[in-house]
């Protein structure tokens, strides 16, 4: 009963949860590259005009993106037949959290170098 209730408490994908999982992919594949796309575009009009806060957005949406990027990585072995692991659930806020420090040292530097 549990496991009807929560969709992805198995360990492997069933013919039920596939179309949810690719699902899932296609969504993750799509934002993924539409934040690439506005934090690039954000970070380099930030430098452009010497905006250290439209710089801080920029990377922030690209940090944010990294950690997506480990949830496609979830979803995709999911999808193929394997394991959502402890160590790949554990990896996203990892990656977010090393993502956003370097993000909080470029916005704290950056004004002194001469952005």
């Amino acid at each position: 009963m549990g496991a009807a209730l929560l969709p992805y408490a198995g360990t492997r994908a069933t013919f039920g949860n596939l179309g949810r999982v690719g699902n899932a992919l296609n969504i993750s594949y799509v934002a993924d590259i539409w934040s690439l796309l506005t934090g690039v575009v954000a970070v380099v009009i930030g430098a452009r005009a010497g905006s250290t806060s439209l710089i801080g957005t920029g990377t922030d949406v690209l940090a944010d993106m990294a950690s997506s990027v480990v949830l496609v990585w979830r979803f995709h072995a999911e999808l193929h037949g394997g394991r959502p692991s402890h160590t790949v659930e554990s990896r996203a806020p990892l990656v977010a959290s090393l993502a956003l420090l370097v993000v909080a040292v470029g916005v704290a530097v950056g004004p002194s170098s001469g952005w």
